[in-house]
């Protein structure tokens, strides 16, 4: 009988556990991001090895299963604007070296808010990338000044160029290509941008790319690929035995990806993220709501845990702790807009 009783509190534990991580994941934003194992550069030539991929699809799989558990809690909004980006140490596919994933808070909870809003309405999600000229992105890092004004260029030009209810985020990343700064004493490195925004959904690729090109005409550089305009990201996603996608939909995975380099600012005492549409976007309530979900979740785990002896076989851990979060009342400034809102995009 005691053995019996044992089992099925180590069976409820286990089952609280599993609960717990998957409600935890609705709050920190990890259920935005669809399982699938990813490649990195480093372990591109794995892809095209047919006697060790099908270790690596299991390994790649696991090491997304685990970056969605390691994302953590939400942070305490009385921290104030302490950084939002963390990294999480993962392993690397046969080497020794740790390989750091990053993600940030503001932006998860930013794009949170996007994703919703197009999930309800007539909007979509589109991601831009933006190559700066020379004369652009070295004027761009003479001082803090001069790189806030060039921030609000960019959210001020994206939102002439797509309209005013135009919203999201931009990072400003530098590029591999140097630029010759005569009398200088440091070569300078030419900037590129990644916004990711919601717009309209009558917009297609190329009327964005050539809104976006006329506005930024006298800042871009005269290439073809000046600007490129993407519904789907680059996943680089492991699909079945020797095949991968490279293409998905939109979704948290490109958001991390543009927070890589959050952690080294090109100029130092201003970020390289900023976002476009202020006023639309309701992080610091949506950060607080989250919290307050986050510590009723905690309390709940805790007094389940406290007395799991007394709790059923069978119970329904997951239903029990998702009422819990969503007990705690939704801000009415998140509140899902309606389609006639959504609507005044088109």
């Amino acid at each position: 009988m005691q053995k019996t009783l044992s089992l099925n509190v180590e069976e409820n534990l286990y089952r609280l556990e599993q609960a717990y991580d998957s409600v935890l994941s609705l709050i920190n934003g990890a259920h935005l991001t669809r399982l699938y194992g990813t490649y990195y550069h480093s372990e591109k030539h794995i892809v095209y090895s047919k006697v060790s991929f099908a270790e690596f699809k299991e390994f790649a799989l696991n090491r997304a299963l685990f970056i969605k558990k390691m994302r953590g809690e939400p942070s305490n909004p009385k921290r104030g604007n302490l950084s939002t980006l963390r990294t999480i140490p993962c392993a690397s596919f046969r080497a020794t070296e740790v390989f750091y994933y990053k993600h940030d808070e503001e932006l998860t909870l930013t794009f949170e808010e996007m994703h919703e809003s197009v999930e309800t309405g007539n909007s979509a999600l589109v991601h831009i990338v933006i190559n700066f000229d020379d004369k652009t992105s070295l004027k761009a890092q003479q001082s803090v000044k001069t790189f806030k004004q060039f921030k609000s260029q960019v959210s001020r030009y994206a939102r002439n160029a797509l309209g005013d209810l135009t919203r999201g985020f931009f990072v400003i990343e530098r590029s591999k290509r140097e630029i010759e700064n005569k009398g200088g004493k440091k070569p300078y490195r030419a900037l590129h941008a990644h916004l990711l925004l919601e717009c309209s959904s009558i917009l297609t690729k190329k009327v964005i790319k050539d809104l976006i090109k006329a506005q930024f005409r006298s800042s871009i550089r005269d290439i073809d690929t000046a600007v490129s305009v993407f519904f789907e990201y680059k996943a680089n996603s492991v699909k079945a035995a020797g095949k991968f996608k490279e293409y998905r939909k939109i979704d948290l995975g490109l958001v991390d990806y543009l927070a890589k380099g959050l952690n080294s600012p090109i100029m130092k005492g201003c970020e390289n993220k900023s976002k476009i549409g202020r006023k639309l976007l309701n992080y610091r309530v949506r950060r607080e709501w989250r919290y307050r979900q986050y510590k009723a979740l905690e309390a709940e785990f805790k007094k389940l845990s406290f007395h799991i002896v007394d709790v059923p076989v069978g119970f329904d851990f997951e239903a029990h702790l998702i009422e819990t979060i969503n007990a705690v009342k939704r801000p009415p400034e998140l509140i899902k807009p309606s389609r006639e809102h959504q609507a005044r995009l088109t």
